[in-house]
This record gives structure tokens, C-alpha cells and sequence, in this order.
């Protein structure tokens, strides 16, 4: 009877143990995930801020290019008033030289 029961104390014993071995795996395996969760978190903060910094500066790119294209705007739409403005007296100096 005592073999029996130092028998069965050792399986338990072995028992705990796998037990034992297989807990730490399973933690291992929970920490790798979350080490993996991590990163892939940090990278994608990453990732995010790259891309939120390349539309800033499109956004103020295509700011600069707009404030081109005013400015051009502004100057042809003044050129083209001082053309308009300036034609009659154009006209009328036309007609003083055939008249002369």
C-alpha cells in the first residue's frame, strides 16, 4: 500500500509538474502576443503619423500652388481691366492719325 501511494504521489507529482511546464508555456506564448501586439501597434502609430505628416505637407503644397494660381489670376484679370481701359484711348488716337 505505501508503493501505491508513493507511486501515486509521483504521478501527482509529474502531473503538477506538466502542469506547471505547460502554465509557463502558455504565459510564454501570452507574452509573445502582446511583445507582437505591441510592436505591431507602435508600427502602425508610425505609419499613421508618416502618412498624417506626407497630407500635411500635400495639403500645404496644394496651399501654395492655390495662392499661385490667385496671384496669376489677380495679375491677368488686372492686365486685361488696364487693356480694356487704356483701348479707347487707343481708338481715339487711332482717329487722330487718319484724320491726319
Amino acid at each position: 500500500q505505501q508503493q501505491q501511494q508513493k507511486l501515486k504521489n509521483e504521478e501527482e507529482a509529474k502531473a503538477r509538474a506538466a502542469n506547471k511546464r505547460q502554465q509557463k508555456l502558455l504565459h510564454e506564448k501570452q507574452r509573445r502576443e502582446e511583445l507582437i501586439s505591441r510592436k505591431e501597434a507602435a508600427s502602425m502609430r508610425i505609419l499613421l503619423r508618416h502618412i498624417y505628416n506626407a497630407q500635411t505637407e500635400n495639403n500645404d503644397i496644394q496651399h501654395q500652388r492655390l495662392a499661385l494660381e490667385r496671384e496669376r489670376f489677380e495679375f491677368e484679370r488686372n492686365s486685361v481691366e488696364r487693356f480694356f481701359a487704356e483701348l479707347p484711348k487707343l481708338f481715339s488716337q487711332q482717329q487722330q492719325h487718319q484724320q491726319q
